[in-house]
C-alpha cells in the first residue's frame, strides 16, 4: 500500500514539474507492479499524453512509442489519389 502512494505521488510530483520522461522511467522501471492500481494508470495516462503532445511535431518516433505505450490510436495519413 504504501509503495503504491508513493510510487503515485512521484509520478504525479515529476509530472506537475514538467518532468515527463523523468516520470515514464520511473513507471517503466516499476513494471507490473502498480499496473492494478488506477490512480497510478490515470498518472501514466496523463505523463504519455503530455510526451506526445511534446513530440508529436518534432520526433514521429517518439510519437508512435509513446502513443503505443497507453495503447492510443495514432491517425492514418490519408492517401491523396
Amino acid at each position: 500500500m504504501l509503495g503504491r502512494i508513493f510510487g503515485r505521488y512521484a509520478v504525479e510530483h515529476l509530472a506537475a514539474d514538467g518532468k515527463y520522461e523523468l516520470a515514464a522511467s520511473l513507471l517503466e522501471s516499476s513494471g507490473k507492479r502498480f499496473e492494478s492500481s488506477p490512480s497510478v494508470a490515470n498518472a501514466k495516462r496523463l505523463v504519455y499524453l503530455k510526451l506526445i503532445e511534446k513530440h508529436q511535431n518534432t520526433d514521429p518516433f517518439k510519437f508512435i512509442i509513446y502513443s503505443s505505450r497507453i495503447n492510443e490510436q495514432t491517425p492514418q495519413i490519408a492517401s491523396s489519389k
